[in-house]
């Protein structure tokens, strides 16, 4: 067939049909929502962003931030009172505020 040969066969789209792509890929960016998240949260941990990153965010010092872990720490901040990290639009466009390539991971 086409193997190799610039063309893309049906056989080859068919993991579209399965695909389930992540939210923050469709979404538009909250900006306002970062900003009172952001806020809050240095707000939390004396006004310092390093240390707000390190225990909120990147909780396995790997300098960036998942989707996934993303979600998971937002779950776990609203439990400990900041609202923010649960905003009326939703995880996903607070999230696509930092990740605005969309790459799926964000630093600091």
């Amino acid at each position: 067939g086409g193997v190799g040969k610039g063309i893309i066969s049906e056989a080859e789209l068919r993991f579209l049909d399965v695909w389930r792509p992540p939210p923050y890929l469709w979404v538009d960016p909250d900006m306002e929502a970062r900003e009172k998240f952001t806020v809050s949260l240095v707000a939390r941990y004396n006004r310092n962003p390093l240390i707000a990153w390190r225990r909120a965010m990147d909780k396995d010092g790997s300098m960036r931030v998942s989707y996934e872990e993303f979600v998971i720490q937002c779950k776990t901040l609203v439990k400990k009172g900041i609202v923010e990290a649960a905003p009326a639009c939703g995880i996903a466009p607070l999230y696509v505020a930092f990740d605005q390539d969309r790459s799926g991971w964000f630093t600091l």
